[in-house]
């Protein structure tokens, strides 16, 4: 066989290689632009010196992380599904230098996995819940429609609309109320169908309960740098993934066997009474929303906490 003619085995494992080098997204140029630059970013980051200011990689990053949660917040099982175990491998590696909003990521993939995200909102596209014609469109019909119109102009239109509907008004019908709040009404009646969805099939839920173990690793990661960093932010989306786990059942015991990070929790209350926690007022809803979930039993092997 002629030499120079290169083996079909040969171009499979080059391709495996590079797949294994780079991930899923190796096909993809704009990907690989994206990775190029934060790689190179990353290489600049490591060899400067000057750690007074935010450095440009870790503002980098931030963005991209802030791109992923809302991508994830509009993505569906069938689109991240594949990749689960890669993309925590990511975030793994992220967790480090930008732990906030690597966790917020976390988060938003156990959304989309749990079918709790706005893409799995009921009749989100539906044709029949079709919104009628709000005040902005009327108020601005007689504008040429563009581009800068669309992007700009009836948003804002319909934002003070909607911040005006807020305050004391008339009693007003379902129409007419719909109207006046526009398209951030739309979004907010369907994403609060959530709540209100059929379950899904008990084979769905079955097959995604086996991507928990996967999340493990990085949620005790997560309690971890809560219990060494008195950053508050961090600590809210800390307290914001574990109220989002129990929810989707997952028995808290085995996250905090010994309950450390709980007792660490409980113990904050005195730091927070003498007035050495900054930002006190951010953190106290989450802290006290958590203990409320950890009070239900039914989702535990042991009672965790009990309410007086």
């Amino acid at each position: 066989p002629n030499k120079a003619t290169p083996d079909k085995s040969d171009t499979s494992e080059e391709k495996k290689s590079t797949k294994s080098s780079y991930g899923s997204f190796y096909q993809h140029a704009h990907y690989m632009r994206i990775y190029e630059t934060l790689r190179g970013a990353y290489k600049n980051y490591k060899a400067t010196l000057e750690l007074t200011k935010p450095d440009k990689f870790c503002l980098l990053l931030k963005m991209s992380l802030s791109c992923l949660g809302q991508l994830l917040e509009l993505a569906s099982i069938t689109e991240v599904g594949h990749y689960v175990e890669e993309i925590l491998g990511y975030l793994k590696s992220c967790v480090t230098i930008e732990p906030t909003m690597t966790i917020l990521c976390v988060e938003q993939l156990l959304k989309a996995l749990f079918f709790t995200n706005m893409a799995s909102a009921q009749d989100l596209s539906s044709p029949h819940h079709a919104r009628k014609t709000g005040k902005a469109a009327r108020l601005t019909s007689n504008m040429k429609p563009g581009l800068y119109h669309d992007c700009f102009i009836a948003p804002y239109t319909q934002y003070t609309q909607c911040l005006a509907s807020m305050g004391p008004k008339l009693t007003t019908t379902p129409d007419t109320e719909n109207e006046s709040v526009g398209v951030f009404g739309w979004i907010k009646t369907r994403a609060d169908r959530r709540a209100s969805m059929t379950s899904k099939s008990s084979k769905d839920r079955t097959a995604v309960q086996n991507y928990i173990r996967l999340f493990e690793p990085l949620v005790i990661r997560a309690l971890k740098q809560y219990t060494v960093s008195s950053c508050v932010v961090l600590q809210q989306q800390v307290l914001h993934l574990l109220a989002q786990l129990v929810q989707l059942r997952v028995n808290y015991c085995l996250l905090d066997s010994d309950q450390i990070f709980l007792n660490f929790v409980i113990k904050q209350f005195e730091y927070l009474e003498e007035g050495l926690v900054k930002g006190y007022e951010v953190l106290i809803p989450h802290i006290f929303n958590f203990l409320v979930l950890l009070s239900y039993e039914r989702f535990h092997s042991k009672p965790v906490i009990a309410m007086p």
